[in-house]
C-alpha cells in the first residue's frame, strides 16, 4: 500500500527534510479520496475495506437519525403539555385587593361579625353614578359615597366594590356584615359596581375581578363551597336597573337568579 508524504524544510536547517507518512486507509478529513463510497448504498453507506465483499457498513450521517428523533420527542412533549394544559382551569384568578385603610382613614362602625361558615350567597349589584378609571379616582368616588351614605351605624353597604379600573375596594371586607338590611346579612356577601351598568355592561377585567374576589372568598374559607351567586335590582330606581349587568353575570355558572327590591 502506497503512503502519501508531505515533504519540507525546517527553517533553520536546508538540509533537514520532514517525512509525514500517512497510510490511505487511515481517517482523516484531509483525505476524502481515501474513502470509497460504496454506489449500491447511495449516500447514506461507504465500504470501510477494498476486497470488494459486503464488508462493514457504516451509515454517514447520523445527524438524520439524530434529527428526526429530536422532532419526535419534541412533537410528543408537546402534545403531552397541550393536553395538560386543556385539563386545567380556564381561568386563572389574581386578586388585585386595595385594603380599606388605603382609601381611608375614617373610623366607622363595620357592623356585626360574619360567621364564615354560614356565608352562602354572593350578591352582585351596581353602586350607580359615577364610573372611575384609575386609582385615585375611584379611591374619591369612594370617600364621597362614605360622606354621603355612611352614618353613624356603619360603613357605607358593601364588603367589597370594583372599580372601572379593575381594582377590588375593602370596603367592609370579609369579617362583617354588608349592611344592607334588606338581605340576610349573616349569610351574604355584597360585591359592587362602581357606577352605573344598566345600558353598558362592566368590562371583561372588571367581570374577572368580581371573580377573583369570589375565588379568594373560597380560598380564604370565607364562603361556603356550595355558595350561589344572585344579582340585586333596586326597582325604586328603574325596573331595568343594572340590566347590562346582570344579562353578563347570569351567564356564570353560579348564577341562580335576580333578585328585586324596592
Amino acid at each position: 500500500m502506497r503512503a502519501a508524504q508531505i515533504q519540507g524544510t525546517t527553517p533553520n536547517n536546508n538540509d533537514s527534510t520532514i517525512v509525514i507518512t500517512i497510510e490511505a486507509n487511515e481517517k482523516t478529513p484531509l483525505l476524502g479520496g481515501a474513502w470509497k463510497q460504496n454506489p449500491s448504498s447511495g449516500n447514506c453507506a461507504q465500504k470501510l475495506n477494498g476486497s470488494g465483499g459486503l464488508g462493514d457498513l457504516k451509515f454517514c450521517d447520523f445527524r438524520v437519525l439524530g434529527i428526526a428523533v429530536l422532532l419526535v420527542g419534541g412533537f410528543t412533549i408537546a402534545t403531552y403539555l397541550l393536553v395538560t394544559e386543556s385539563r386545567l382551569p380556564s381561568a386563572r384568578f389574581a386578586l388585585d385587593l386595595v385594603n380599606r385603610d388605603v382609601w381611608t382613614q375614617t373610623v366607622i362602625p363595620l357592623g356585626k361579625l360574619l360567621n364564615d361558615s354560614k356565608v352562602l350567597h354572593i350578591l352582585m349589584v351596581q353602586t350607580g353614578g359615577q364610573i372611575c378609571m384609575e386609582l385615585y379616582s375611584c379611591m374619591d368616588v369612594l370617600r364621597e359615597m362614605q360622606k354621603i351614605q355612611g352614618n353613624a351605624h356603619g360603613e357605607i353597604p358593601y364588603n367589597f366594590l370594583i372599580g372601572g379600573d379593575g381594582q377590588t375596594y375593602e370596603v367592609r371586607g370579609w369579617n362583617h356584615e354588608s349592611g344592607l338590611s334588606i338581605l340576610p346579612q349573616q349569610s351574604s356577601l355584597v360585591i359592587g359596581f362602581i357606577g352605573n351598568y344598566t345600558f353598558v355592561p362592566p368590562t371583561d377585567t372588571q367581570c374577572t375581578s368580581a371573580l377573583s374576589i369570589v375565588n379568594e372568598s373560597m380560598q380564604r374559607k370565607k364562603l361556603h363551597s356550595s355558595y350561589q351567586v344572585f344579582g340585586l335590582r333596586n326597582l325604586s330606581i328603574s325596573h331595568f336597573d343594572g340590566e347590562a349587568l346582570f344579562n353578563r353575570i347570569s351567564k356564570w355558572q353560579r348564577f341562580v337568579t335576580l333578585l328585586n327590591v324596592l
